[in-house]
């Protein structure tokens, strides 16, 4: 057993102790050098300030993971595209900002293809939904690239006059 090995070779025993005590004063080392290096970035997030070849190796490291996770949400998206459709028979009516009432079809336009936008919007509330009313704000500029391609609707589950007097939502 050990035991009896460290009895019969007490040099071995010595040497044993000594790599312990070794090792121990090699991590106090790295322990207070790496506090040291924490203590140089100075801006309380502790980030550790290494060399430009350990910042490029862990980097690297890093951008090997980032690849995989990207190449695993192209295959969950793929996965998605491929699902198989489902026929819409329900004849779902809409009212216009001008209260002109539409179908399903009629909103399709020029294309076969329709994005929704859903707007949380209470008939209580004055405004719509922050966020929401953020990322139609953001389609200014986009469009009119949106509208050559599919055509795009943003939808409220109630009927709110303010609804129609919002000129950010109410344009062809």
């Amino acid at each position: 057993s050990r035991e009896e090995r460290a009895r019969t070779n007490p040099s071995q025993q010595m040497s044993t102790k000594k790599k312990r005590k070794e090792r121990a004063g090699s991590e106090e080392e790295e322990s207070v050098s790496s506090e040291k290096k924490l203590k140089q970035t100075g801006d309380g997030n502790h980030h550790p300030v290494v060399s430009q070849e350990e910042w490029l190796s862990a980097r690297k490291i890093l951008l090997e993971e980032e690849k995989k996770l990207s190449r695993a949400a192209m295959a969950l998206a793929a996965k998605r595209q491929a699902m198989p459709w489902v026929e819409v028979t329900k004849n779902y009516e809409f009212f216009g900002a001008n209260g002109q009432k539409s179908k399903l079809s009629d909103l399709f336009k020029h294309t076969d293809e329709l994005v929704v936008y859903h707007l949380m919007y209470a008939d209580t509330w004055p405004n719509g939904c922050g966020t929401c009313s953020s990322w139609i704000d953001s389609l200014n500029g986009s469009y009119p690239h949106i509208k050559q391609r599919t055509n795009l609707v943003v939808v409220a589950k109630v009927h709110n006059p303010n609804l129609a007097e919002n000129p950010r939502l109410c344009s062809t």
